[in-house]
């Protein structure tokens, strides 16, 4: 029995064939995934993305807001601090002119604070 050389050449053709049919199969099915993971990681890109951008577009507005609440409480700080340095400067000019005869200052601290004080300590 003689193998024909063209049934060699056709056998030989065929497995080749099917061997990079196999192999270009196997690369497909490799960049299929690859894009998958490609297409999930832009949509999570784009959201971010969006996310930033909405971020930016809102962050002066919080900026300016957070700045006056800041500047607000830093002037409310302010003037308490100014009333109460008034209260006791115009305590110490009184306690200054009932020691007018040289007397030792002293400080019953039994006594009631002055109602100054009482309404600046209950104001809100």
């Amino acid at each position: 029995m003689t193998i024909n050389p063209i049934v060699v050449i056709l056998a030989t053709l065929l497995t080749v064939s099917v061997w990079f049919n196999y192999n270009h199969s196997k690369t497909i099915e490799s960049l299929k995934s690859d894009v998958t993971e490609l297409n999930i990681t832009k949509t999570s890109l784009n959201d971010q993305v969006t996310a930033l951008k909405k971020d930016i577009k809102e962050m002066p507005a919080r900026y300016i807001e957070t700045t006056r609440e800041v500047d607000k409480e830093i002037c409310l700080g302010v003037n308490a601090i100014d009333k109460v340095m008034s209260l006791h400067n115009r305590i110490e000019k009184e306690v200054s002119n009932e020691n007018s005869d040289q007397k030792a200052n002293y400080v019953d601290i039994d006594g009631e604070f002055p109602p100054d004080l009482v309404k600046l300590l209950n104001a809100d």
